[in-house]
């Protein structure tokens, strides 16, 4: 179970991703007051993004809410802080991971050492990057194992390779 505030991290950089409909995505439901859950027993699609607009009524360029449909033809309206976007199983593994962490707002370096994926963070906060790196790899089954940092200057921002096995089994997307 995750807490709001440890995935309300993405957020701010949504902006600069692009389009996302089509894409298929996971939602957080709450799991009462403050505490919500990554359920991926329904997958849905994007069909829709809502764009707020500034002060003077023009479009800005980032979502806040997304319109997702299920199987079934439903569709609701989401905050962009309860999706999670689903991996794409047709690339290979390191694609796969470098697609999804991408389309989740974690922009990195991926590339494979011996049996391992590593996920290159530069001068990315503790929290809303190598924290959601963590989560998001979790998510569909992947353990952290090793995190080497590479650059710090004593804040909360600083550089590391976060090393990553597949857990068989678990979390498969």
């Amino acid at each position: 179970m995750a807490r709001y505030s440890q995935v309300n991290k993405h957020n701010q950089k949504h902006h600069t991703m692009g389009t996302k409909i089509g894409k298929k995505v996971w939602l957080y439901e709450p799991m009462g007051e403050y505490s919500i859950r990554l359920s991926k027993e329904k997958v849905y699609e994007v069909v829709g993004e809502n764009h707020p607009k500034d002060w003077n009524g023009n479009v800005m360029h980032w979502v806040d809410k997304y319109s997702v449909r299920d199987e079934e033809g439903n569709e609701r309206e989401v905050d962009y802080n309860y999706v999670v976007f689903v991996p794409n199983t047709d690339l290979n593994e390191r694609d796969m991971v470098a697609d999804y962490l991408e389309n989740n707002a974690l922009h990195c370096d991926v590339y494979t050492e011996d049996d391992e994926i590593v996920a290159s963070i530069t001068w990315g906060d503790w929290k809303h990057d190598h924290g959601w790196s963590d989560n998001l790899m979790s998510y569909i089954g992947y353990l952290c194992v090793d995190e080497q940092v590479t650059e710090e200057n004593g804040s909360d921002t600083y550089s590391a390779d976060h090393y990553y096995m597949k857990r068989e089994g678990i979390g498969n997307a």
